[in-house]
């Protein structure tokens, strides 16, 4: 399994080096863009996962699963990063930060719905820096910030205990050795072990 995934993954790498995404999103960017939106309203609708987490799509045809947040992740990159490019000078501008807002936050507020915190973190934290990388001002990010500590003890209450207990496990994982605590103690055992060369 390893060895065809491997195979894979490097036709799909030399596919895709040689493709010119500026093409591909100036061309196809509203359609990524809307399914997109499309796959995860499906989630909403037909989504399996752990508890209330509805991240997975199965179908009959399929002997896997399939995680539809993975293929967004590209997608919703790809279309920020075209939107960005044709904005780029007027990125102080309210209004041009409104549609930008708009166009990842539809993306991140699904996500959210769908139960998956965890992945609309990732999905937030990597439009900040695209933001960032575009040249938006640092005042802009203050006052982000600034916001987000308004909210977070808002935030802290709607979140369910679950969320609530792998956000405060990811800073002390001895609460919880055999759950969510479990991988961030073996990691942390494995990088003590493994000294200057590894084991």
């Amino acid at each position: 399994v390893q060895l065809g995934a491997t195979l894979v993954g490097m036709v799909a790498m030399v596919v895709l080096a040689n493709l010119d995404y500026r093409i591909l999103a100036e061309k196809l960017s509203v359609v990524f863009y809307g399914v997109s939106v499309l796959l995860l309203v499906y989630l909403l609708v037909d989504g399996t996962g752990a508890g209330t987490n509805q991240s997975w799509l199965y179908f009959d045809f399929l002997p896997f699963g399939i995680q539809p947040t993975e293929f967004i992740k590209t997608a919703l990159a790809l279309t920020f990063a075209y939107h960005l490019s044709r904005v780029r000078e007027r990125i102080h501008r309210p209004l041009v930060l409104l549609g930008l807002g708009a166009h990842a936050g539809s993306i991140i507020v699904l996500i959210l719905l769908t139960g998956d915190l965890g992945v609309a973190v990732v999905f937030a934290g990597f439009i900040l820096l695209m933001l960032f990388c575009a040249g938006l001002n640092l005042w802009y990010f203050a006052g982000l910030g600034g916001v987000a500590l308004i909210a977070a003890p808002i935030v802290w209450s709607q979140l369910a205990t679950y969320q609530k207990q792998r956000i405060l496990i990811g800073f002390r994982p001895e609460m919880d050795p055999m759950g969510y605590g479990y991988q961030p103690l073996l990691s942390r055992d494995a990088i003590m072990a493994g000294g200057f060369l590894g084991r």
